[in-house]
């Protein structure tokens, strides 16, 4: 792991991989996460609690939009993981809770949530027919375009629909709520 908070670096670190990755036959392609430090004590411009002007929450989201903007065309990249808990809560503001990963205001929490049976998107790329498999029950799915406009809402009683996105080509994000947790996904569609 090489962690940085500056972005334009961050993304200078994974775009070997990010690159490489797309030269494997998408079967092979691995799965690529991006992350940012939290953690006090790791030193200035590595983590974001220690770096003066960087240790607030509205930044580090701030950053991530940047660096997701910069990866958003690599169909390997597949989220992004802020290390760690404790460093997190700690950046301002102050969290209020202690063991809720969503801090104290969810609905800008940039977490994905994996549960026990990940969520499961092929064939990506896709034609447009796309199908999700390991749905839990009550799940809504939100499709957003790369500009962040939602082109498709579903709400999934069994575990396994197939959907259509047969839309313009490019690269959708697919946002799904279980209960209180959300589980991102990417699929292009060719």
């Amino acid at each position: 792991m090489s962690y940085n908070t500056n972005p334009l670096n961050v993304y200078a670190r994974v775009e070997g991989e990010l690159n490489y990755a797309e030269t494997l036959p998408i079967q092979n392609r691995p799965r690529i996460w991006v992350g940012c430090e939290t953690h006090c004590g790791v030193g200035i411009n590595v983590s974001y609690c220690d770096t003066p002007d960087k240790n607030s929450k509205d930044t580090v989201n701030k950053d991530i939009s940047t660096i997701e903007a910069l990866v958003a065309s690599y169909t390997s990249y597949t989220g992004f993981n802020i290390h760690d808990w404790e460093g997190w809560k700690n950046l301002t503001p102050l969290s209020s809770l202690t063991t809720d990963p969503l801090c104290s205001n969810p609905t800008s929490a940039r977490f994905e949530i994996i549960s026990k049976e990940e969520i499961q998107v092929y064939p990506n790329p896709s034609k447009g027919l796309v199908n999700i498999n390991n749905i839990p029950e009550n799940t809504i799915l939100e499709v957003f375009n790369i500009v962040g406009e939602l082109v498709f809402r579903k709400e999934f009683i069994g575990t396994t629909h197939t959907i259509s996105l047969q839309k313009k080509s490019g690269i959708y994000l697919l946002k799904f709520h279980v209960g209180d947790n959300i589980q991102f996904k990417k699929v292009v569609i060719e």
